[in-house]
């Protein structure tokens, strides 16, 4: 499910946490681990179920941030090609 598709809807239903919180959390914190996500916002704190849908979403962002990174400071670093 695309994440634009996801908000609102709970990802954690033991404590109520939608897919937009924790997302919110795992970008505005810097989050890499299930227990910092749980830390902050409490979602995977209860029955953990969810905890692989938070590693997807810690998975997701961290893509979408590394792919910025790369477009950012594409042709500041040229390569060096040896002759």
């Amino acid at each position: 499910m695309a994440s634009k598709d996801r908000g609102k809807r709970l990802l954690c239903h033991c404590l109520s946490v939608t897919w937009e919180e924790v997302e919110t959390t795992v970008r505005e914190h810097h989050c890499r681990k299930v227990s910092e996500v749980t830390r902050i916002c409490g979602a995977g704190g209860g029955c953990k179920t969810c905890h692989y849908e938070i590693e997807q979403v810690i998975r997701e962002v961290r893509r979408e941030e590394k792919r910025f990174f790369e477009k950012l400071f594409c042709g500041l670093f040229p390569s060096r090609k040896e002759k």
